[in-house]
């Protein structure tokens, strides 16, 4: 029994070895090239290698992930989703992709700053399906929101925009914008509340702005503190 027990350990371990040694099973070898390609940023060459293994293997979920890949880094977001959507089908586990949902983010960002607010704030949501937990899109969602509002909206209007700013800056209190809106939103509003405007306008400059809106800032601060202590004086405060 001893003797046997031996071989089959033997034998076992050599059927492990040889596995190891195989390189990719026949079951992945026709991804490798096409994956290679998008990989190397080659995403047209990989498109069409992808689709070729395709004709082959066309319930690979893992040909139609890196094809929906591929689309995604040429902009071709209908094709993306397409192949995405199949790829889910044979493969739930791919319902979470931070991939797409970087991608998505940036083009949101993009119309964001075209003052396309309502596409921005669809790819962002759409973004933030992909992945729950990217807070970049939370922001360019409710950034976009705030500036519609805040382009749009009456005096009382921009109460909305200034929570909605807010939300912005709890997802990336790094970025100076939604402080910089906030202020200039209190400052429509009633341009007499100078301590919410100074407040928000030094937030901003402290998070380090592009120079234009520093210097458009530094500019605003002086002018806001002059006539606080105007007013201060004028009323006894």
């Amino acid at each position: 029994m001893r003797k046997y027990g031996f071989t089959l350990i033997v034998i076992l371990f050599m059927m492990a070895l040889v596995e190891q040694c195989a390189g990719p099973s026949k079951s992945t070898s026709f991804l490798k090239q096409g994956k290679m390609l998008y990989e190397q940023g080659q995403y047209d060459q990989a498109i069409t290698e992808l689709k070729t293994e395709l004709d082959s293997h066309p319930e690979s979920a893992d040909l139609k992930y890196y094809l929906g890949l591929s689309y995604l880094q040429t902009g071709n977001y209908s094709e993306a989703f397409d192949w995405y959507n199949q790829a889910v089908k044979l493969d739930t586990n791919l319902y979470v992709d931070s991939v797409y949902s970087t991608k998505l983010t940036q083009y949101a960002e993009q119309l964001k700053n075209k003052d396309k607010f309502d596409q921005s704030v669809a790819w962002a949501d759409t973004a933030i399906n992909f992945d729950q937990q990217n807070w970049r899109a939370y922001y360019v969602k409710y950034m976009s929101q705030g500036l519609k509002m805040y382009n749009h909206a009456d005096r009382w209007g921009l109460w909305d925009a200034i929570v909605v700013f807010g939300k912005a800056a709890e997802m990336q209190d790094n970025e100076p914008m939604p402080y910089y809106y906030m202020a200039k939103s209190y400052q429509t509003k009633n341009d007499k509340d100078f301590d919410n405007i100074i407040e928000a306008y030094q937030k901003a400059l402290d998070r380090d702005p592009k120079p234009a809106i520093r210097q458009e800032i530094e500019a605003n601060l002086k002018e806001l503190k002059r006539r606080k202590k105007l007013y201060e004086d004028f009323w006894g405060n």
